[in-house]
C-alpha cells in the first residue's frame, strides 16, 4: 500500500506538471495569434489608408487636369459674322478668307461645348476651302495690276518676269482650314473624310504638298490596320 500511495503522487505530480506545461503552451499560443491579429488589423489599416490616400491624390491630379470649358463669346462672334458680310459686300475674296480663319477657329474652340460647334467650323473650313481657287485668282490679279501701275518706272522685262513669279506663285498664304478641318474629322474618328482633307491639301499644292502627301500615308496606314 506504501508503494501504491508513492506511485499515485508521482503520477499526479507529473500529470499536473503536464497540465501546467499546456497550459502555458496554450498561453503562449494564444498570445502569438493575438500578435498575428494585431500585426493583420495593422497592415490592413496601413493598406486602406495607402489606398485612400492613393485615391485622393488620384483625384486631385484629375481634377487639376480637366480643363474648364470655355464660355461662349457671342460679343466675338456677332463680330466675326459681321465682317464677313462686309467682305461678301465688298466681294473682297482675299479679306473673306482670312475672315473664314477666324471664324473657324473661333468655332473650333467652342466645339467640345456643344456640337453645333463643330458643325459651324466645319461648315466655314468647307466654304473656305471651296473657294480658294478664285481667291488665288483675285490675289493674282491685284498683283499684277500692282505692277501695272509701276510700268513707267520698271522697265518691260521687269514687268514680265514678275507677272511670271506672281502666276507661278499664286497665293503664298498657308490655308489653314486643311489642317483645322483634318483636326476635327480625326477627333470625330471621320478617317475617311480627314483623308478626303489630304486630297483637297496635295491637289492644292503649293509650299506644303509634301506634308499633306505624308499625311495622307499616315492616315492611310491606320485605316488598313
Amino acid at each position: 500500500m506504501g508503494i501504491l500511495r508513492i506511485f499515485k503522487s508521482i503520477f499526479k505530480k507529473e500529470s499536473e506538471k503536464s497540465v501546467d506545461t499546456r497550459v502555458k503552451q496554450e498561453e503562449s499560443f494564444r498570445i502569438q495569434e493575438s500578435n498575428v491579429e494585431d500585426s493583420l488589423v495593422k497592415n490592413s489599416v496601413s493598406a486602406k489608408k495607402t489606398t485612400k490616400r492613393s485615391s485622393s491624390e488620384k483625384k486631385q491630379k484629375k481634377e487639376k487636369t480637366v480643363k474648364p470649358m470655355p464660355v461662349f463669346d457671342e460679343i466675338l462672334e456677332n463680330s466675326l459674322i459681321r465682317r464677313l458680310a462686309e467682305s461678301e459686300e465688298k466681294r473682297d475674296l482675299v479679306e473673306r478668307h482670312f475672315v473664314y480663319n477666324d471664324i473657324f477657329r473661333f468655332y473650333y474652340r467652342y466645339r467640345k461645348l456643344d456640337n453645333k460647334y463643330a458643325k459651324l467650323c466645319e461648315k466655314y473650313c468647307l466654304d473656305d476651302i471651296a473657294s480658294i481657287y478664285d481667291m488665288e485668282k483675285q490675289e493674282i490679279a491685284r498683283e499684277i495690276k500692282r505692277y501695272e501701275d509701276l510700268r513707267d518706272v520698271i522697265s518691260a522685262k521687269e514687268f514680265r518676269e514678275n507677272v511670271r513669279r506672281i502666276k507661278q506663285e499664286g497665293f503664298l498664304g498657308n490655308i489653314i482650314a486643311f489642317r483645322e478641318l483634318k483636326s476635327l474629322y480625326m477627333e470625330q474618328k471621320r478617317f475617311d473624310e480627314a483623308i478626303s482633307v489630304c486630297d483637297k491639301a496635295i491637289a492644292w499644292g503649293h509650299d506644303a504638298k509634301t506634308y499633306w502627301v505624308e499625311e495622307k500615308e499616315k492616315l492611310s496606314e491606320k485605316l488598313n490596320r
